[in-house]
């Protein structure tokens, strides 16, 4: 089946090509983009953002947009709009907390600029309008689909982890575990709102590795008392089996026996 691939790296290019059947996104990235990993682009199909492990169907139109934020407040920014993703966030409060309670006089015109920039960087060229980030009178609001922000994925595995079974439950933490890439925000040490997610995520990344040790164990114990089970069920067999075998032989040794006193 053909998709088209669209690659924003670059001078970029566009193409119909060749997949088979079950290709998911991630597939195709490793086909088409020869540098860099999935983690560090925009990826949509049909202009809709999607994880990596979706499967392409026949038309999808998949476009890979590389993820270049220059500048450390405007990736400050970015990171105060995905903590209170899907709301609005006013330029007031941007304001305030990107320059930490002391803002300059020209900080509404300078957060225009930021923003102008964020949108460049996170839809592909021509696409500003369809883009994730809105502008909405008194501020901006960033859209975030289900399952896209990494954050969401961790906290939505952890959760899971605390409805089954102890093996399962240690699976879906060492998922949600190797979501993470080092420390949380580390670049954004001197912002209180930044520190505050990072410490609470830092928080529940402990608690889930405390969890994935404590699941582990519940399930190496439960395996070394199926397995004495086991041992148990396979002695008693062995010892009716013997039973039985001893039993025979004093039977037969009787029958012979008397098989020779009638001679």
């Amino acid at each position: 089946m053909k998709v088209l691939c669209i690659n924003n790296d670059g001078g970029g290019f566009a193409d119909y090509v060749d997949v088979t059947n079950g290709t998911t996104v991630r597939q195709l990235f490793q086909q088409q983009v020869h540098s860099g990993k999935p983690d560090g682009y925009l990826i949509r199909v049909n202009r809709q953002p999607v994880p990596c492990d979706q499967v392409l169907q026949e038309g999808d139109r998949v476009s890979f947009t590389p993820v270049k934020i220059e500048g450390a407040k405007t990736r400050a920014l970015l990171v105060l709009l995905l903590l209170s993703r899907n709301r609005l966030v006013s330029v007031d409060r941007i304001a305030d907390q990107l320059w930490s309670g002391d803002p300059p006089p020209s900080a509404s015109a300078t957060i225009h600029a930021y923003i102008s920039r964020l949108r460049r960087a996170l839809v592909g060229p021509g696409e500003a309008d369809r883009g994730p980030l809105v502008t909405h009178r008194p501020g901006y609001l960033l859209r975030v689909a289900d399952d896209e922000y990494d954050v969401d994925r961790f906290e939505a595995l952890v959760r899971r982890a605390s409805t089954v079974s102890a093996a399962e439950a240690a699976t879906l933490l060492g998922q949600a575990l190797s979501l993470w890439r080092g420390p949380a925000l580390a670049e954004f040490a001197d912002l209180s709102f930044a520190m505050t997610e990072a410490n609470r995520l830092a928080e529940l990344r402990l608690v889930a590795i405390e969890r994935r040790a404590e699941a582990e164990k519940q399930e190496r114990e439960r395996l070394s008392r199926q397995n004495e089970g086991l041992k148990i069920i396979v002695n008693t067999a062995n010892t009716a089996i013997e039973y039985q075998k001893e039993k025979e032989n004093a039977n037969q040794k009787a029958v012979n026996s008397k098989k020779s006193s009638n001679y």
